[in-house]
This record gives structure tokens, sequence and C-alpha cells, in this order.
């Protein structure tokens, strides 16, 4: 059987995982497993069901792992759901709000003759956005086969891209019920906090609250993950993109506790973000504010942002700028969580897989509005993900932790954008498979 693209990632990080802990022996069963069994965890019982397509896979759906971020939670770090009642976890949460501009409109490009029936699919999963959004959205999704396999399974928790201001854990590629079949791992996708939500940039207040929500869900499967069968000692964090930008703040923010046994990032690094300063964010902040009516920096800042807490969310996406995939609102230098001085820091002892796709550039050929020259594409690739790449590569291998450097060169039928010119393997091919 061929393995997808992000399936063979997996099978890589499922062997580099063992670093942390012996695999379990043999091929244990555990034959008193019902599919969609519930299970208890600290958000309460969780009531699952079978995979719609890969038999004997159970699913757990939209499963909270932080109380609500609304009313006068809204914009503060991300506290533990505590609940009792049984949680039905048989369909995905709405994902985090995005702004109007978050999904890249469609440009005479993403029209091309020249795509595929495919391109065209792919493109609109990528540039229509997503349905079901709500500010109630920090949720997760696991999906796990404990009656087969190892009895103590690799566990992957995979963080999904956008540019820190789209993207959902319900996306349809980043579904884990075939992986969670074929690779004998507990798969776990998460919502975090995106756009003004999760990055609001307000002054006098907590910073990089998405990146907070993701430290939240990833010790919640620390916490829950050995209830449906995983093992709490190869726990493999992965993302791509933004997602995998995030994997790396991980491994350099918690490096005294950073619960993971091994990072993949794909496409991603932190010091290709880590570069926007509070002051900036505060006058993107102070924009949305004055036009819903919260008032401007001489309002004061506490002021506002208690008025902030209290405006109807609609009101403030209506007033947020319309950015495509720039990021008017998005990770800022803390020196809790973001640092402006990675050069000079050493990451986590942890393995790491990272690299970067052979023609990233392709995708944005279909999705920016302007055509560039193909000089102008390859010094991207360089500037932004080859660059950056190489030397995270090089400072893990540096700080003696095992360190893997991939190029991804995968062109398969059902990932082909467009035939003329033709598309190698672009930015995400490697997850879209």
């Amino acid at each position: 059987m061929k393995l997808s693209p992000l399936s063979e990632l997996i099978t890589v990080a499922t062997l580099f995982s063992s670093c942390s802990a012996e695999l379990a022996a043999g091929t244990a069963r555990r034959d008193t497993w019902t599919v969609g069994q519930t299970v208890q965890t600290t958000s309460g019982p969780v009531e699952g069901q079978e995979a719609s397509s890969s038999d004997g896979v159970s699913e757990y759906l939209g499963i909270p792992y932080a109380a609500p971020p609304v009313g006068e939670r809204r914009w503060l770090p991300p506290a533990n759901y505590s609940g009792d009642s049984t949680i039905k976890a048989t369909s995905f949460g709405p994902g985090c709000l995005e702004n109007p501009g978050s999904a890249v409109s469609r440009t005479a490009n993403a029209d091309s003759p020249h795509l595929t029936d495919q391109g065209l699919y792919i493109l609109g999963q990528m540039l229509d956005p997503i349905a079901d959004t709500s500010e109630d959205c920090l949720t997760l999704n696991v999906w796990t086969k404990p009656q087969v396999g190892e009895e103590k399974k690799a566990v992957m928790m995979f963080i999904h891209g956008g540019s820190f201001v789209s993207g959902s854990s319900r996306i349809a590629a980043y579904n884990g019920q075939h992986l969670a079949e074929r690779q004998d791992v507990v798969l776990v996708t998460i919502n975090y906090r995106l756009n003004i939500w999760g990055f609001p940039g307000a002054p006098n207040q907590t910073q990089n609250l998405g990146l907070r929500d993701q430290r939240l869900a990833l010790e919640w499967v620390r916490d829950n993950i050995a209830a449906f069968g995983g093992d709490v000692d190869r726990i493999t964090v992965f993302g791509e993109s933004a997602g995998a930008g995030s994997v790396d703040v991980m491994s350099y923010a918690y490096t005294d506790d950073p619960i993971a046994a091994g990072y993949i990032a794909e496409s991603g690094t932190a010091a290709q973000f880590a570069t926007a300063a509070q002051a900036a964010e505060a006058s993107q902040w102070y924009s949305v504010s004055s036009k819903v009516g919260c008032g401007d920096a001489l309002a004061g800042a506490d002021a506002v942002f208690a008025c902030m807490q209290g405006v109807d969310a609609e009101t403030i996406k209506a007033a947020l700028p319309v950015t495509g995939l720039s990021q008017a609102f998005a990770p800022v230098v803390d020196d809790e969580v973001v640092f402006s001085d990675y050069v000079l820091r050493s990451p986590a002892a942890v393995p790491l897989l990272i690299g970067t796709n052979d023609k990233e550039s392709d995708l944005f050929k279909y999705t920016l509005a302007e055509n560039y020259s193909d000089t102008f594409y390859a010094q991207a690739e360089l500037l932004l993900f080859d660059c950056p790449v190489a030397s995270r590569a090089d400072k893990g291998i540096a700080a003696g932790n095992p360190t893997w450097r991939y190029r991804w060169m995968g062109v398969f039928p059902n990932t082909v954008l467009a035939y003329v010119p033709m598309s190698g393997a672009w930015h995400g091919s490697e997850v879209c498979s």
C-alpha cells in the first residue's frame, strides 16, 4: 500500500518518538474496547462514534479543552474546561473567528483555465472561509483504534496553518481517521484563537493568546490521552506553515517542560514571524477599538479593553482590516512565549524533523492577486522557507538534539494544481493528499 505524503512523515515521527521512551512490547490488544465508547476526561465523560470511512476507528469530535473565551473571558489566557456532563463528541466544533479578508479572495489566477479539477477543489477549500465559526471554539478532536496494534500508541497532535488569521481543525485535509487506522497512532487536531481574538495586541494585557491555547491543548492531551490508548511519553507535536511556526515557538518557550517527545515543523519556524513589536500591534488594536466606539489610546488602555470585552463579536469582525494573508493581528514579541533573540536561545532537548517543500511558491501563484516573476518567487522561497528552516536545523544540531531536515518533492495526481506550467510540491501539498 502506498502511503500518502503526510503518512510518510507520520511514519518517521512514530520512529523518532521512541528516542524519548521505549516502544511498548509486542502487539498487545485492548479486547475490551468498544468503538466510540465513553471515555472519562478532565472535560467530563466523552462519548464518541465510529469514524465514517475507517472501520474500527473511534472518533471524538469537538471536545472542549478550555473554558469558552467569551464575555469576561474574552482576550484572557485560556483556562481549563471543567464539566461533569457527558459530551456527545460526534461533530466538529465551530472554527475560531476569522476576519472577512482572512481567506484570500479568488483572483484571475485562481480561475485560470490551466487549473486541474483537483486544483480548483483544493483552492476552493483554502480560499473559501469556514462556514461555521464562533468565539466559543476551543475544542479538539481525537481519532484512535486501541483494540489493535500497540497497547500504548504514539500520539500525534497537529496544529493547523493559516497565517494565524484563518484555518480550523475541521478542514477535510486534517481529518485524522485514516492515519489512526493505517499508522497505529492516536491523532489529535486542535482549534486555537485567530486574528484579533487570538492576537489582539491590547496594551497591558497578556499577549499571544492563540499560542497559549495551543499549549493548553497539549496539556490536555498529556492529562487525558492515555484513556484513548495513547502513550503520554510519546507525544509528537506537528504543524504546517503557521502551525509549524507554532511548533517551533513551543520548542523555545517551554524548554523546562516541553511535554512533547518530538517536534515536526513543516514549512515554518518561530523566527519567521517573531519580529512584531507590541507597539505596532497596539496601533492595530486601537484602530479597531475606535471604530467600534471604545476610543483609542487617549481613552486609556484599561478602559478601552473593558469596553471591547462587551462589544458584539460581529461588530468587531466588521471593523477589522481586510488583510488577506498579511498579519495585522499576529504573534508579537512578549519575551514569555515569543522572543526576539532566537539566535541566542537554545531549544528544548527534543528531537526535531523540519523541512520545506520543493516549490512552496506554486501555491501562492494562484492565491495572490498580483502576478510576480519567477525570480521573485524563487527569492521568496529562500527568504521565507529554505533559509530559516536550514538555520533552525543547524540550531538543533548545535544543541545536540537529534535533528532531521527534509525536502518534500512529492507530486501526485491528487495534488497537481495545474499542468501548464506544471505545479510542483507546493506549500501545504504534503498535507492535502
